[in-house]
């Protein structure tokens, strides 16, 4: 039998049958003779690993280990390093498979699912993948895809789920149970998990919006300092159906009431067989506990149900020679819908499908522009007041704006603790920093053109936002104290036509280098900022990416190496300790060249110089010139400890951008940035985040059609988000389907 493996540039790679030991000798340690033991040989071997002694036997002692390390290096291109001699894919290949298949007769081999994970993204070769070779046909393996929180959130609010009685909101709560996925990058892809946990938590998920829907809103009522609790029956979602005030229900009204439950959370009439199973159950369940009960039951039935809780995507269309089947027009609804928005799909896209609208590649771009035009021209997001900006009920297209939050992951910047000893005075707002990190985005997406060039380079920030009908009112209660008496500091700042900033805003604004008792409050925003070129020097994106209390060079470069220039770096070794020496007298770039020893460099001399040039920039967000490591001390006018300060360094380098013009030695963040903003594989790679964003998948080698597409329609259109979604949308990748081989 063929052995079937993962190849790390591609497709699954099936190898004719042959016995191991005769194609190690005749395949693989010639290879690594070849491309290895110059660096790794018998005599004072690098990495203190030999390919000098290796066997067939890959189990046998620590050799194990070792053959673990190649397949690794191999798998992920990083080996043999790229001033070597480097072997052909077919000759790495080889080598690989035939690793992974020892590897798999003794079960060490990479689990094949967790491959599958999104930080896996890069193991297709980002040169095949644009090189024109590869003709297709593109296709998705059939697939349930579990919907995600934010379906389930905004089904939960749409049904009457308060969304926001606290940070987190009702509705959001609700949807825990469909947790995203372990570890970085999108959380949004089409893997199952339904572990016993997120079952039972679904469970009580669906209790708290059956109760909703059927019984109405619970409110509390004060009067005379009495609380009194009822609820709201004008609230209800299903108000019509009077039984649910009865004791009893007839037949014609359990039936009336299945029907408007399917056509509410299914969004279409049951069929015969579900009239008969689900109207027996609904029968059941008010006869044992009346018709609200028995009403809630089924309500609970069909939010668990997989139809409701998977979004399903098997291609029952017909079959075509290849072996491809084309999504049916439902399929395709709810697709394209889930694709571009949080919501089902509407009635004009239920009403294609169900006519025989939805069929072709034209139907689909028809169906696409028009949902795409509901959010066209609409600038709501300028209405949006302060700490509401994030909301997932926020009246724009969320979609488009979590993919930028994802991808260039500013979003978890308040998740990075900064003590108040370690802030130097300053109010460290990182939920405020985030919103103004989404009015960059959507300000550049409405605008569309030239998106990803705008998002590496522009200076248009924002900064202590306000919608136009709040500025005068901030700027009045910053006016007067509580007593009512007139600021004067505040008056003199108006008479000179500032406007002066409001208090509660002074002090996060330090962040941008603004100095809140002198900067005359924007209004007109964005506005252009100093020292700032895109996200990448966003204070959001800054404190995202940093420590506790320090800037992470190590993270932001390995952060560019795999989001912008489709690298990959390994996982930390076990039994390695991260930890650099402490020294309260050297600069965080002069204690990491500890790592330049061989065993540590070989990693992160990818990651490390793509990140020093960010040191202009301090791990609150703040542009800076020197790193003062000790304060100066003073007691009656005497120094009794004296500053020690550093000139910063931000020098760098680029490596990997496909061009010998951009590679190379860079000064500063600005000259990084400048250069990744040109390169063609950079534009590339975030197209491929998009890609999987999007199918909720990582490419394949057989999407290199839709992928070069999808380049071709960004630049033809300007650099627009839309034609590339456009072309997306309508490809064979989202459109066809394929059983998986076994």
């Amino acid at each position: 039998m063929a052995l079937a493996v993962l190849c790390a540039w591609g497709e699954p790679v099936v190898a004719a049958e042959s016995d191991p030991a005769a194609r190690f000798t005749s395949q693989v340690a010639p290879f690594l003779k070849t491309f290895c033991s110059d660096c790794h040989g018998d005599e004072s071997p690098e990495a203190d690993l030999s390919v000098a002694d290796l066997s067939d036997e890959v189990s046998r002692g620590e050799e194990l280990q070792r053959w673990e390390k190649i397949h690794e290096m191999l798998s992920l291109g990083l080996m043999p390093p790229p001033e070597s001699e480097q072997p052909s894919r077919a000759e790495s290949g080889r080598v690989v498979e035939w690793i992974t298949a020892e590897l798999t007769k003794i079960g060490r081999a990479p689990d094949p699912l967790r491959l599958q994970m999104p930080q896996f993204g890069n193991r297709v070769r980002h040169e095949d993948l644009f090189s024109g070779q590869q003709k297709g046909p593109a296709f998705s393996y059939s697939r349930l895809w579990r919907i995600s929180p934010s379906i389930y959130a905004q089904m939960a609010a749409d049904n009457g789920i308060v969304r926001h009685t606290s940070s987190a909101g009702l509705a959001d709560s609700l949807a825990d149970a469909l947790a995203s996925i372990d570890g970085d990058g999108f959380q949004d892809f089409a893997l199952l998990r339904a572990d016993e946990g997120t079952l039972r938590t679904l469970v009580t998920s669906s209790r708290a919006i059956a109760i909703r829907m059927a019984a109405g809103k619970a409110v509390t009522r004060r009067r005379d300092r009495d609380k009194k609790s009822g609820v709201d029956r004008s609230k209800r979602v299903f108000r019509s159906l009077q039984m649910l005030d009865a004791e009893e229900a007839s037949d014609d009204e359990l039936a009336e009431a299945l029907e408007q439950a399917f056509r509410r959370l299914m969004q279409r009439r049951p069929t015969a067989e579900e009239r008969r199973r689900y109207g027996n159950f609904l029968r059941r369940s008010v006869d044992t506990g009346g018709p609200m009960a028995g009403f809630q039951n089924l309500l609970m039935a069909l939010l668990m149900s997989p139809e409701f809780i998977f979004r399903m995507e098997l291609g029952l269309g017909e079959k075509l020679p290849d072996g491809r089947r084309m999504l049916a027009p439902r399929e395709l609804a709810y697709a394209l819908a889930y694709a571009l928005d949080d919501r089902p799909p509407d009635d004009a896209l239920l009403q294609a499908a169900a006519t025989g609208r939805l069929k072709t590649r034209a139907d689909v771009e028809r169906e696409v522009r028009r949902v795409m035009r509901k959010f066209d021209d609409v600038h709501t997001y300028f209405t949006v007041p302060m700490q509401r900006l994030g909301s997932k009920s926020a009246p724009y297209n969320a979609r488009p704006l979590r993919f930028f939050r994802e991808f260039f992951e500013y979003h978890k910047a308040p998740s990075v603790f900064k003590d108040e000893e370690h802030s130097k005075g300053r109010s460290h707002r990182a939920d405020w920093l985030v919103e103004d990190a989404d009015r960059f985005v959507l300000e550049i997406l409405d605008r569309d053109r030239d998106v990803f060039r705008e998002l590496l380079t522009s200076d248009a920030y924002f900064a202590a936002y306000a919608p136009p009908r709040l500025v005068e009112r901030e700027i009045n209660r910053s006016l007067r104290t509580k007593r009512k008496l007139i600021i004067p500091e505040v008056q003199a700042r108006l008479d000179r036509g500032e406007k002066p900033v409001p208090n509660r805003y002074r002090g996060y604004i330090r962040a941008y280098n603004l100095n809140g008792a002198t900067w005359s409050w924007a209004t007109e925003q964005p506005f252009a900022l100093p020292h700032r070129a895109g996200m990448l020097t966003h204070p959001a994106w800054l404190v995202a990416h940093s420590g506790n209390f320090d800037n992470d060079p190590i993270r932001r470069g390995k952060w560019i190496r795999e989001r912008l220039l489709a690298g990959n770096v390994p996982d930390l070794p076990i039994g390695v300790e991260a930890k650099l020496p402490e020294d309260p007298h050297a600069t965080l770039l002069e204690r990491m060249e500890v790592m330049k020893v061989d065993d540590c460099w070989r990693c992160h001399r990818q990651m490390n110089p793509l990140g020093t040039p960010f040191e202009e920039y301090d791990d609150f967000g703040s542009f800076r010139k020197e790193i003062v490591l000790i304060k100066e001390q003073r007691k009656r006018d005497r120094v009794i400890v004296a500053e020690v300060a550093r000139s910063v360094d931000a020098r760098g380098e680029l490596v990997g951008t496909g061009s010998a013009e951009l590679d190379g030695p860079v000064d500063g963040a600005f000259d990084l940035i400048d250069r990744l903003a040109k390169s063609e594989r950079v534009r590339q790679s975030i197209i491929r985040h998009v890609f999987r964003y999007w199918m909720g998948r990582n490419e394949m080698l057989s999407d290199s059609p839709t992928l070069m597409a999808m380049d071709r329609a960004y630049l033809d259109s300007g650099g627009s988000l839309d034609e590339l979604l456009v072309t997306l949308l309508t490809s064979d990748s989202f459109l066809f389907r394929r059983d998986r081989p076994n």
